[in-house]
This record gives C-alpha cells, sequence and structure tokens, in this order.
C-alpha cells in the first residue's frame, strides 16, 4: 500500500513539476516556521524557572495609544521610574518593589591601568532579594551600601585578573567611584538577564542605585515637575509572595492608576493603561 502512494507522489511530481516544488518549499518553510516558533515558547517558557522566586515576581507594564488613530504600544516592560513610587504609595501591600536602569550598554569602567568597557545597570538593593544571583563572592546585601557594585565573574577577571576584586574600587562613566562588593557566575538560561539576542537585561555589571543617579542625573537637572513621567527608562519588578496581595488582585486594581498620577498634559492625545505580568 505505501508503494502505491510513492508511486502515485511521484507520478503527480512528474506530471506538475512546478507546482509539485513550490507545494514541498512551502511545506518546508512552515516545518521550519512551526519548529521555531515551538523553541521559541520553549525557551521562554521555562525563563527564570531557576530563580526559586520567580513565580511570585511581576513585571509593571505600560500600554499607550494614540487616541487619533489607536497605534501605540502594547505592553511595554519599560517604564518611567517614578512608576515604582506610586505604585508603593498605591499599593503599601506589596512586599518589595526593585527598578532596574541601564547606565549604559558601554559603561567605561577603570581600575588603576586596566579600562573595560561593559553592559551596567543600576538597581535597588531589594533587586538581589528578588533574585537569588549565582554569587561567587559576597550576597544578597552587596548593593545595600551606597556606590558599590557587582561584577561577572568574566569582567572581575578582565579588571583584576587572578586578584579578589572584593573591596577595590573601580572608577565608572569617568565621573564616579565605586568599590566592588560582589562577584556573580554567568546568569544560566533562559533568563532576561543571559547572553541570548532576546535579553532585556544581559549586564556584566550591577551598581547601587546612587550610582546611576550621580552618572545620569545631570541629564535631567533642571526639568519641569512631571517630567519624570515621559523617560520610560526602567523595569520594575513586583515581589508578591503568597499570603500577600496577588499578582491577579494587582492587575485588577491597576485599572485607573495612569490617570491618577500621569500629568493630565500626557493623556490630552494618548490613552494609557499600567497593567502587571
Amino acid at each position: 500500500m505505501f508503494a502505491h502512494y510513492v508511486s502515485i507522489a511521484f507520478r503527480n511530481i512528474r506530471s506538475a513539476p512546478f507546482a509539485s516544488i513550490v507545494n514541498l518549499l512551502t511545506l518546508a518553510v512552515g516545518l521550519v516556521c512551526f519548529v521555531t516558533a515551538y523553541a521559541f515558547v520553549t525557551f521562554w517558557g521555562a525563563a527564570e524557572r531557576h530563580f526559586p522566586k520567580s513565580d511570585d515576581i511581576s513585571v509593571l507594564t505600560a500600554t499607550i495609544k494614540n487616541r487619533e488613530n489607536g497605534f501605540g504600544i502594547a505592553s511595554m516592560l519599560r517604564v518611567p521610574e517614578i512608576a515604582a513610587e506610586t505604585l508603593k504609595s498605591d499599593f503599601p501591600a506589596i512586599s518589595k518593589i526593585a527598578r532596574a536602569l541601564v547606565i549604559d550598554r558601554q559603561a567605561m569602567v577603570a581600575s588603576g591601568d586596566r579600562a573595560i568597557r561593559l553592559f551596567g545597570v543600576a538597581v535597588d538593593p531589594e533587586f538581589l532579594e528578588m533574585f537569588d544571583l549565582p554569587f561567587i563572592s559576597g550576597d544578597s546585601s552587596a548593593l545595600s551600601t551606597p556606590r558599590s557594585a557587582v561584577l561577572t565573574k568574566e569582567y572581575a577577571t578582565r579588571l583584576f585578573g587572578t586578584d579578589s576584586p572584593i573591596g577595590k574600587s573601580i572608577v565608572i562613566g569617568n565621573a564616579v567611584d565605586a568599590t566592588v562588593t560582589g562577584v556573580i557566575d554567568a546568569i544560566p538560561e533562559p533568563s532576561h538577564m543571559g547572553r541570548s539576542a532576546n535579553a532585556m537585561l544581559p549586564f556584566d555589571m550591577l551598581t547601587s542605585r546612587d550610582v546611576g543617579d550621580a552618572i545620569q542625573g545631570s541629564n535631567f537637572a533642571g526639568a519641569p515637575p512631571g517630567s519624570e513621567w515621559f523617560r520610560i527608562n526602567a523595569l520594575v519588578y513586583v515581589y508578591l509572595p503568597a499570603g500577600g496581595l496577588s499578582a491577579s488582585s494587582l492587575r485588577s486594581q491597576l485599572v485607573g492608576f495612569a490617570e491618577r498620577h500621569i500629568p493630565e498634559a500626557m493623556r490630552r492625545t494618548q490613552d494609557y493603561t499600567a497593567s502587571s505580568r
């Protein structure tokens, strides 16, 4: 029976070779798309699972739509950093909130006669309490003191060789002195902090928030009140452990959050919606 089907298939190919080739190519493309999509979903479906608290962490999102044409961006993962402060005031039941802001994707970091460029991110100390990073030296309190920095093992070696970097000074952005308080190993994949092409925060260095403020603060000096809502520059993580405010409850209560806090001047032509995921 199988041989009969094969014979018919070859006969059809000989009778209409062009159409058969097109059909085969279409089938091949469809299979490639299916396999690629399946691999992508499988890969990111397991993202962050190596972090014990991952199921209790949500990210604040924002949707912006133009009122005239309906165009906009849905569920943006980056939001104004001031949203973290207003979120805490609106929802005191939230256990922890942490912000992560990119200092520079090619930040200059120097120690002694060595200098390198790396992906630098400033975070709140609660970030290390939410994500159990693979510390080689130091621990989750590494960014609890001002002007502190945590390096990945790769970049710690580039700067200090085989010497221990803990307690040593570095200069960030040719402007800010900081002390190395921790070293971490590579982030396990898949993760938004990993090294895949889709990773949003593939950092080489984490610093305390005051370092980021010192480097970037002058960019907004003298800005008018309310302008901080125009700075869509932060990932805002919300820790919601079992027994407290739930993720679904937070999402339902975020209705009206934008109207309460975003200046009216920004809402005249655009609709803003806050949520979490």
